[in-house]
């Protein structure tokens, strides 16, 4: 229910304000363990959309499905203890009691390949560095999000940003 009244408030912000009126970046503070994949990637695409600019804030966590969200942001920080977490979609273990299991299991490979293009068009891994962080679930600290360009800021204090 929060992801729908979420986006149904987004929605209505892209419609109600003219762009002429956003004075500066609209803050969305993301602390998700994540959640369903495609509410996520919904999030991601009104953000992307919405025609404002969005600044996403990872605090606490950002994984999975909140990940998503958090790379939707036009500008990225986090805050110095703030992690993020990627990893493959179990689609073997999620599909094997549906009776339809083969055609399950081809949308959740669709699904990883999003999440996939997603990450490498936000940031500077290669495809083989994201392999291995989704495989062993790291978690990847605001020091290495810096690093990988998953972030474009840490927030030190409200005065400085790194």
């Amino acid at each position: 229910m929060l992801v729908k009244n979420y986006l149904t408030r987004l929605i209505e912000i892209r419609e109600e304000l003219p762009k002429s009126q956003i004075a500066g970046p609209i803050t969305v503070n993301v602390n998700s363990n994540g959640g369903d994949a495609t509410q996520g990637l919904a999030i991601y695409d009104l953000i992307q959309t919405c025609g404002a600019k969005i600044r996403t804030v990872a605090l606490g966590e950002a994984m999975s499905g909140g990940l998503m969200i958090f790379l939707a942001g036009h500008e990225r920080w986090m805050y110095p203890n703030a992690i993020l977490l990627t990893h493959f979609i179990d689609a073997e273990r999620m599909s094997e009691e549906r009776p339809n299991k083969d055609y399950v299991l081809a949308n959740f490979k669709r699904l990883d390949r999003l999440y996939e293009r997603i990450i490498l068009e936000s940031s500077r891994l290669t495809k083989s560095q994201l392999k291995k962080l989704r495989e062993t679930s790291k978690y990847i600290t605001a020091e290495e999000a810096l690093k990988f360009g998953l972030t474009h800021k840490i927030i030190i204090n409200t005065d400085s940003v790194r």
